[in-house]
């Protein structure tokens, strides 16, 4: 799929993402290759899906629970999102995945917070959320755009992230045991490219 240069974003998009989501997406270094397994661009789940059959299934509570640890807002018209400005009801939360990523016996799920009044030309916001031994949920990972795990992975298993956002190079995120940390900015050749 061919995806488009928005160029606010590219000019300013660690500041729209630190601002939006607090997320670490543009502050951290590229880790040294050297210092860390082959990044393989093989994706194991595509982010640009609408929903996975799991995801689709869950209760009414599961979801609930999994909207509220990613920061989300009911509204009164039902609809669950972070974007309660947006008066117009084009914001709207959806559970766009749930499964094991790292074969721990407990799930990963992916929370989307869908609509451009929020989150601009990228037209979504993710949450990448992991149930904790207790039964709660621990925010793993989140920025403007979609995620896409990959087939290479970091501590305890977890697989490699590629964020999907606007314009033509693309972050790749490996879990280090605490956060998700960048590992690499690729372009659609797997060529090394700087997105400002």
């Amino acid at each position: 799929m061919p995806r488009l240069i928005d160029p606010p974003f590219r000019a300013g998009g660690c500041a729209i993402a630190m601002a939006m989501l607090a997320a670490p997406l543009c502050a951290q270094s590229v880790t040294s290759p050297a210092a860390s397994p082959a990044l393989v661009r093989e994706r194991m789940v595509d982010g640009m899906i609408d929903q996975t059959a799991e995801a689709k299934a869950l209760p009414a509570a599961t979801r609930a629970a999994l909207f509220q640890a990613a920061g989300m807002e009911r509204l009164a018209d039902g609809r669950w999102t972070r974007c309660t400005d947006d008066d117009t009801g084009g914001s709207q939360g959806l559970v766009a995945l749930y499964q094991d990523l790292n074969g721990d016996g407990r799930p990963e799920a992916v929370v989307r917070d869908e609509g451009i009044f929020c989150n601009g030309h990228a037209g979504t916001s993710s949450i990448v959320l992991s149930q904790r031994t207790d039964g709660s949920w621990a925010t793993l990972y989140r920025n403007q755009g979609y995620v896409s795990f990959l087939a290479s992975r970091g501590q305890d298993d977890y697989p490699d992230i590629e964020a999907g956002l606007p314009g033509l190079c693309f972050p790749y995120f490996r879990w280090n045991g605490q956060t998700y940390q960048l590992i690499a900015k690729l372009d659609n050749d797997g060529q090394a490219c700087d997105p400002n």
